[in-house]
């Protein structure tokens, strides 16, 4: 999490992590906490905060948007902003 998803992230770090988490999260409920980290970090490209998108600097106020990070059937983490797609956290593929 430090690595790929921590204070400074980026697409590709983000999809590093969700590639690592992916075969983790049936096995330790941290890794599902990691993986709807990911998955949130991944809806938001702002850079706010503390938390900087190196891909994405000096964007500016984040948008008024809220994330929300649920679970699908299968129980991976997927976070959804409102007026943006859901992104899923574990397919190793950002959106």
């Amino acid at each position: 999490m430090d690595r790929h998803a921590g204070i400074f992230r980026d697409a590709a770090g983000l999809d590093a992590a969700a590639t690592e988490l992916r075969h983790l999260t049936d096995r330790d409920g941290t890794c599902l906490v990691a993986a709807a980290v990911v998955a949130a970090a991944t809806a938001r490209t702002e850079s706010i905060g503390c938390h900087q998108r190196s891909d994405a600097p000096g964007t500016g106020l984040p948008s008024p948007a809220l994330t929300e990070v649920t679970l699908d059937a299968g129980g991976v983490p997927a976070a959804r902003m409102s007026g943006r797609n859901c992104v899923p956290a574990l397919t190793g593929a950002t959106a």
